[in-house]
C-alpha cells in the first residue's frame, strides 16, 4: 500500500505542474496616457479584449459564416447580413441584430467616353427605365431606400436628396421614351433588328454606327450594351437584371454579364466597359470629396471609373473645395449634385443600411457608429467590446479572445495600396491617425487621437510660404509605436510628404500639401496652398506610419509588401500578430495605446482541453491500475 500512495503522490504532482505549465500569465499593464472625452459623452478609452481573431470566410460561404455566429464559432458578422437570413437571427436570442442607414450606396457607373453611354440622353433615359423599388425589394429585401444623389443619406447636413425637385424611384417608361427620342435613339426603318432603337445622329431616318469618344471605334451590334455585376454578389445582380428589364421595355438592347471582381476592376482600368454595378462609401465625417474626384476631370478615379468632362461641373466642384466656409462648401457641393442629376455618369439605385448580426449573450459594448453601425470598418466596437458582468467582465480570465467574420481577406499590406474595407478594417486598428470621429455624434465632430489640439491659421504668400493654411497639431507625449519606438512629429512629417503622395487613393488627399515643418518632437505644422474649409479634413484624415520602419523602404514604398509584426507596427489599439492569406487575421491588445484601459489583475483562463494531454492522463492511469493491480494480487497471494 505505500507503494501505491508514493505513486498517486508523484503523479498528482505532476499533473498539477503539467497544468500550471500551460496556464497563461497575464500580462503588464501601462498607466493611460491621454485623457478625453467626446461632448456625446462617447468614451474612447479601451482595449478590453486581449486577442482579435478575422476569420476569412467569402461571401459565396455566407451561409457558412452565420451558422458559425449562431453556433458561437464567432460572434459577430463584420459585413452586412442578407435580407433572407434576418429573421432566422433574430429569432436566436444569444444574437441581436441591428439595421441603420448606411453612408454607402449602390450604383451602376457608366463610362461616359463609350458609345453609347457618351450619350447623356441615354443615360437619363436609363434612369427613368430603373425601377429602384422592385431593386430595393430584390436586392435588399426593403433593408434600404431608393435614392439619386450621390452622398448617402446619414450625412444630413450634405446629402442633396431632399433638394431634388424630381425624383427617379420609380420607373417611368413614357419618360424614358421622350428621352430617347429628344436624343435620337429611335427605331429606324433600317434598324438591324425591328422594334429596337438604334442612333439616328443625323435624324435622316436611318441607322449609325456610334463612334467612340476614344477613337474608331465601333459599338457591337449598334445600342447593345453590357450590364456588368460582380459574380455570384446577388445585389449586384439585381440591379442590373431590373436594368436591363427596364431598358427591354423602351426598346433598348442590354445582357447581364456576370464578372469575376478581378476582371470587373481591370475592365474599368481599361474602359472596356459601358456599365459596371458597384457600392460606394463616404467614410465619417462625409464631407463630399468623391463629388471632385469621381467626376471632376482632373480627378484621379474619373479617369479611372467615369472618364466624365463637364467644365460647369468642374467649375462648381472646385469651387466647392476652395469655399471657406462649410454653408458655402454645401452649397458648391449642392450646384454640382445637381448637374450630375441632370447628366446621370452614373445611376444611383438606393442608400444602403448596414444590417449587422452580433452576439450579445456574453459580450457587450458594440458602438453605432453613425453611418457605419457596429461593424464594417469601424475601430470604435473593437475598443469597447468587452465581457459582460455575468459572464466575468469587463476584463474577464486573461486571455480573453474576440472572434469575427470578414466577407475577403486583405488585398494588401502595405496600406497606401488598399481600397478594401475589409483591409482598412485591420489597418484602422493598428494605426492612428491626428483626430477622430466622434461615433456618436449625428454632425459627426471630431477630437483628439494622435493629437490632443490643433489650430487652423491663413497664411499669405511671403518666401517659401504660400496663400493657404497652416495647421498646427499638438501631440499627445510619451506614444510609442508597437516596437517601443517614440513616436514624434518626424512620423507625421514623413507621413505627409513621403508615404501617402504615392498611394494609390490618399494622393489625391494631400496634394495640396506642399510643407510640413516640425518645430519641436511633439509639435507638427502642415502647410495646404488650398484655403478651403474641407481642406482641413482632406489633407489631414490619414494614417500616420513610422518612418523608421517605412524610410528604408522610401525608394519603392508604392510596391513594397509588409511581412513580418515588425514591418506593421502601429500606434494603435491593437498590434499584428500573424496573417495566412485568405484565412485569417490575429491582431492582440496594445497595453501601451495612449487610450489603453488599465487592467486589474486578472488570473489565468483554464487552459482548453488538450487531446495528446488526456491521452497522457490515461496512460498514467492505465500504468497506475495494472501497478495496483499487480501490486494487490501480490498482497492476496
Amino acid at each position: 500500500m505505500t507503494k501505491i500512495k508514493k505513486i498517486s503522490l508523484v503523479t498528482a504532482i505532476a499533473l498539477v505542474g503539467l497544468f500550471l505549465s500551460l496556464a497563461y500569465i497575464a500580462p503588464q499593464n501601462a498607466s493611460v496616457q491621454a485623457d478625453w472625452t467626446y461632448p456625446s459623452g462617447y468614451n474612447p478609452h479601451g482595449g478590453y479584449v486581449d486577442r482579435l481573431t478575422f476569420i476569412v470566410y467569402p461571401s459565396e460561404d455566407i451561409a457558412t459564416a452565420l451558422l458559425a455566429l449562431q453556433s458561437g464559432e464567432v460572434y459577430s458578422y463584420d459585413e452586412r447580413i442578407p435580407h433572407q437570413s434576418v429573421a432566422e437571427l433574430e429569432a436566436n436570442p444569444a444574437i441581436t441584430v441591428s439595421s441603420i442607414p448606411g453612408a454607402i450606396y449602390r450604383q451602376l457607373t457608366m463610362q461616359c467616353s463609350r458609345f453609347p453611354t457618351n450619350i447623356t440622353g441615354y443615360r437619363v433615359a436609363l434612369s427613368y427605365a430603373l425601377d429602384k423599388t422592385l431593386v430595393v425589394a430584390n436586392a435588399r429585401g426593403g433593408f434600404a431606400q431608393p435614392m439619386d444623389n450621390p452622398i448617402p443619406l446619414p450625412y444630413t447636413f450634405w446629402t442633396y436628396e431632399d433638394q431634388m425637385s424630381e425624383h427617379f424611384y420609380t420607373q417611368d417608361i413614357a419618360l424614358a421614351n421622350a428621352t430617347l427620342d429628344a436624343a435620337h435613339i429611335i427605331d429606324t426603318p433600317d434598324s438591324p433588328h425591328p422594334g429596337w432603337r438604334y442612333y439616328d445622329a443625323n435624324e435622316d431616318g436611318n441607322y449609325d454606327v456610334g463612334i467612340d469618344k476614344r477613337g474608331d471605334i465601333a459599338a457591337p451590334d449598334g445600342m447593345a450594351i453590357e450590364l456588368w455585376a460582380s459574380a455570384g454578389y446577388d445585389p449586384a445582380i439585381q440591379a442590373v437584371t431590373a436594368q436591363v428589364a427596364g431598358m427591354e421595355l423602351c426598346g433598348l438592347q442590354g445582357s447581364v454579364v456576370e464578372v469575376d471582381f478581378d476582371a470587373l476592376i481591370a475592365g474599368l482600368g481599361t474602359g472596356e466597359y459601358s456599365l459596371g454595378c458597384f457600392s460606394w462609401n463616404i467614410n465619417p465625417p462625409g464631407e463630399p470629396f468623391l463629388l471632385y474626384d469621381f467626376f471632376h476631370t482632373a480627378g484621379d478615379n474619373n479617369a479611372f471609373f467615369y472618364r466624365y468632362n463637364n467644365t460647369e461641373f468642374d467649375y462648381n466642384s472646385s469651387m466647392m473645395l476652395a469655399a471657406e466656409t462649410r454653408l458655402e462648401a454645401r452649397n458648391w457641393a449642392w450646384n454640382a449634385c445637381a448637374i450630375l442629376m441632370e447628366e446621370m455618369p452614373m445611376i444611383v439605385c438606393y442608400n444602403d443600411e448596414y444590417t449587422h448580426a452580433y452576439r450579445t449573450d456574453i459580450w457587450e459594448g458594440y458602438v453605432p457608429q453613425v453611418g457605419i453601425n457596429v461593424m464594417s470598418g469601424q475601430s470604435y466596437t473593437y475598443h469597447q467590446i468587452r465581457l459582460k458582468e455575468s459572464a466575468g467582465g469587463p476584463f474577464g480570465c486573461f486571455p480573453t479572445e474576440y472572434v469575427t467574420v470578414l466577407s475577403e481577406g486583405m488585398d494588401f499590406t502595405n496600406t497606401i495600396l488598399s481600397s478594401s474595407g475589409y483591409t482598412q478594417t485591420i489597418m484602422g486598428l493598428i494605426y492612428d491617425g491626428l483626430w477622430a470621429v466622434d461615433p456618436l455624434d449625428e454632425d459627426l465632430g471630431i477630437g483628439p487621437n494622435l493629437a490632443y489640439e490643433w489650430t487652423i491659421t491663413p497664411t499669405v504668400a511671403s518666401g517659401d510660404i504660400e496663400d493657404g493654411l497652416l495647421y498646427t497639431f499638438s501631440l499627445y507625449e510619451n506614444i510609442t509605436w508597437h516596437d517601443g519606438t517614440p513616436f514624434t512629429s518626424e512620423d507625421v512629417q514623413y507621413s505627409l510628404m513621403n508615404i501617402h503622395p504615392f498611394g494609390t487613393y490618399t494622393s489625391v488627399n494631400v496634394q495640396s500639401v506642399y510643407r510640413v515643418d516640425t518645430p519641436d518632437d511633439y509639435t507638427v505644422e502642415i502647410y495646404s496652398n488650398n484655403p478651403g474649409y474641407m481642406e482641413f479634413t482632406r489633407a489631414t484624415q490619414v494614417q500616420i506610419l513610422p518612418k523608421h520602419i517605412w524610410e528604408p523602404y522610401e525608394a519603392d514604398n508604392f510596391t513594397w509588401s509588409p511581412a513580418t509584426p515588425y514591418d506593421m507596427t502601429g500606434t494603435s489599439a491593437y498590434k499584428w500578430v500573424t496573417r495566412v492569406t485568405e484565412q485569417y487575421i490575429i491582431l492582440d491588445r496594445n497595453p501601451t495605446w495612449h487610450f489603453a484601459m488599465t487592467q486589474p489583475a486578472r488570473t489565468p483562463c483554464p487552459a482548453p482541453p488538450n487531446p495528446l494531454l488526456w491521452v497522457g492522463i490515461a496512460v498514467v492511469v492505465i500504468v497506475i491500475i495494472i501497478i495496483a493491480g499487480v501490486y494487490f494480487f501480490r498482497i492476496r497471494k
